[in-house]
């Protein structure tokens, strides 16, 4: 029977105690156990859909408040849209995951920005060719850093 020695009073402890019998400190128990850390609980989820819906009660609550037009609505949502998207990607690049959802943020606000801009300024001929502009410099900017990118 292996006894150990009480780090308070110095005195012998059986393997099999918990406590010194002599004075009644604890006795270690061995290796200390290491805790398993909890997973932080991702709230991406429920952030972007909650936002998702607040933006898009603030577009209609605008639109039916008479603050914007229900004709460009949308746009506004799609801007809002946009937003929340890049900060989703701001979020994912800090804590190491996907930065991805920005390049679609930006891609949504620049569709809102667009729409807006080109209802307010009575341009609504020529707007969606700026759409097809943007989505071939998205196309574009794909395949140049998929060539960039070591494989």
């Amino acid at each position: 029977m292996n006894d150990r020695i009480c780090s308070k009073c110095g005195r012998a402890v059986p393997e099999d105690s918990l406590f010194c019998p002599s004075c009644g400190n604890p006795v270690n128990q061995g290796a200390p156990q290491s805790l398993t850390p909890v997973p932080k609980r991702d709230l991406a989820g429920p952030l972007f859909g909650g936002g998702v819906l607040i933006i898009l009660g603030v577009s209609f609550w605008l639109a039916t408040s008479g603050a914007i037009s229900w004709a460009i609505w949308w746009a506004y949502f799609l801007g809002g849209l946009g937003m929340l998207l890049i900060l989703l990607g701001i979020s994912n690049a800090r804590s190491g995951k996907d930065s991805g959802p920005i390049t679609g943020g930006i891609v949504l606000l620049a569709i809102g920005i667009i729409a807006i801009l080109a209802w307010n300024y009575s341009l609504s001929n020529w707007w969606p060719l700026v759409l097809i502009v943007l989505g071939l410099v998205v196309i574009v900017s794909g395949v140049l850093s998929r060539r960039i990118a070591p494989r």
